[in-house]
């Protein structure tokens, strides 16, 4: 369910900037989210995308933020009660850390 859930997430935030015309700058910065053995920096980022560092960061932070806002969402509409979402979002953090 885990990956099933942040790679729909995923999808999601994916679509959403493919509509504002941002489908190349959520390619070069999607790794900011998923993580996995290599996690770019900033300079690199920049350089890449040829933003200012400061500019990379404040987009990362942007996709961070609407990502986990979808995946509370997601989250959402698999629990009978609010109250479970964050118990949800923490048994599912402590999943994809065992599962890396």
């Amino acid at each position: 369910m885990g990956k099933t859930l942040t790679g729909g997430a995923l999808n999601t935030l994916r679509k959403e900037l493919q509509a504002e015309g941002k489908l190349q700058l959520f390619e070069q910065l999607k790794n900011f989210l998923t993580g996995g053995s290599v996690i770019p920096s900033y300079d690199d980022a920049a350089a890449r995308t040829g933003l200012p560092r400061a500019t990379v960061k404040t987009h990362v932070h942007r996709l961070r933020q609407r990502y986990r806002e979808i995946v509370r969402c997601e989250i959402a509409r698999t629990v009978s009660s609010p109250h479970e979402i964050d118990e949800e979002l923490h048994y599912l953090c402590n999943i994809l850390a065992e599962a890396a």
